[in-house]
């Protein structure tokens, strides 16, 4: 007996005949837009697009889609600028339209420029990645109308990460290993206003930043008002090193925040060391801001500028700046 098209059963069977097209793609045995048409049947969208993840090019590669040309380039080229790809690039990322809370609709690119204008009410992005953690590339699937209140599409998805990495990688050859590594980024929205509210997503600011929002949120105006947007800025807390892009959007800053790899060898103490130094603060008033001792903050500055073969702090600080490094108070 044939499952009614729409009812659990028939999802299963569509999720069970996408991996089946999924491995023959993997193998270059099956073109990638029947691969499209096989996920059709687990939900029914308007468009779609998969894609993989070219790094030297900085930019996705579609493999198979049908959204106009305006929307696919846009996909190609500036998904992945977008503040919300950046929460959701990690293995398992996905986002449904109908999921993205109205204070952070106003900073996508994606919604404001291409799904609201084109109608689109309902549809998701999904990351893929390989077993190996590389970022590989992504599914874009759109609805111009809701399907109801029905979850079952959506977690049948989740049963398909593995094999739709799979065909996409097999497409995805010379994806470097940093370019493609996963990042667990935070979306954050501060407005110019001090007395504004920080927009964060509940419970999604790192944990080595939690308890310190008003003073990253200062943080961020003071470089909004003293360089050009967008930039990118390093800040030490704690024993981890941030990475911070920031965008402007009307009256608020836009900040991508991501854990950050440590520079040469630096301790996390010795990286809040040196940032103070960019503002030219001297050793006490370094100890009072870290709450350690003077001697400490001596110490730390003769190890930094040893590890980074430099001759006093001046040149210390310099270093520092060109980094973008910047101090959290």
């Amino acid at each position: 007996m044939k499952a009614r098209p729409g009812s659990t059963e028939a999802i299963l069977e569509a999720v069970a005949c996408v991996r089946d097209v999924a491995r023959d793609a993997a193998r270059g045995g099956a073109p990638a837009e029947s691969l499209l048409s096989a996920l059709a049947g687990v939900v029914p969208y308007d468009h779609a697009s998969l894609a993989r993840w070219d790094d030297t090019r900085r930019r996705h590669v579609v493999l198979a889609g049908d959204y106009a040309e305006p929307v696919a380039e846009h996909l190609a080229a500036r998904l992945h600028e977008d503040p919300l790809f950046a929460m959701i690039r990690h293995p398992g990322g996905t986002l449904w339209l109908r999921d993205v809370p109205a204070e952070l609709r106003p900073i996508s690119t994606t919604i404001q420029e291409v799904l609201e204008p084109c109608g689109f009410e309902d549809g998701m992005t999904k990351c893929l990645f390989s077993r190996d953690g590389r970022y590989v590339g992504v599914l874009n699937l759109s609805l111009r109308h809701r399907r109801g209140p029905s979850r079952a599409p959506a977690l049948a998805l989740g049963l398909l990460d593995d094999c739709l990495a799979e065909a996409v990688a097999g497409a995805a050859q010379g994806v470097s290993d940093d370019g493609g590594a996963a990042v667990d980024s935070t979306v954050l929205v501060v407005p110019d206003r001090p007395a504004g509210a920080m927009a964060v997503p509940a419970g999604a600011l790192p944990p080595d930043l939690r308890g310190a929002e008003a003073e990253l949120a200062d943080l961020v105006r003071r470089v909004a008002v003293t360089r050009q947007l967008p930039t990118t800025v390093l800040v030490p807390h704690a024993a981890t090193l941030h990475e911070l892009r920031l965008s402007r959007r009307g009256s608020s800053t836009v900040v991508v925040c991501s854990r950050a790899a440590t520079r040469d060898g630096l301790s996390g103490r010795e990286l809040q060391v040196l940032a103070q130094l960019t503002l030219g603060r001297t050793n006490p008033e370094i100890a009072l801001r870290l709450h350690v001792s003077v001697r400490t903050v001596a110490t730390h500055v003769e190890h930094l500028l040893a590890k980074l073969g430099l001759p006093n702090r001046a040149a210390a600080a310099s270093r520092a700046a060109a980094w973008g490094l910047e101090p959290i108070d």
